[in-house]
């Protein structure tokens, strides 16, 4: 599996630090066969908030990673709908979320932005 993660996380997030999928977070991606994930992860005390757009099949679908301590940023993913294109995952999200995932989105070299 290809994980991109972006180091630097959003306005408004920085009540917790950048941080990095643990062992077994990843394991939950690897258990239901994602092939690509890109996120931002901000993790506080007993929070954390982040997004990941994940790649399965070759359609990409949307995680909100906010959660307490009840469970975890990957614990309660579902991959309901899913786009043949980041453009038209996005296309179907609110401004302000689209701002948060935009920095996830692929430039024309391939690589985040």
């Amino acid at each position: 599996m290809k994980i991109t993660r972006l180091s630097e996380i959003p306005k408004g997030y920085d009540w917790g630090e950048s941080s990095e999928l643990v062992d077994y977070e990843i394991a939950k991606l690897e258990e239901l066969g994602i092939e690509e994930a890109r996120y931002w992860y901000a993790q506080g005390e007993n929070e954390g908030s982040g997004q990941l757009l994940m790649l399965k099949g070759g359609k990409w679908y949307h995680h909100d990673m906010g959660h307490c301590s009840c469970y975890g940023p990957t614990g309660e993913i579902e991959l309901k709908t899913g786009y043949a294109t980041l453009e038209e995952l996005l296309a179907t999200c609110t401004e302000e979320l689209r701002g948060y995932l935009q920095p996830l989105v692929q430039n024309e070299k391939g690589e985040p932005r």
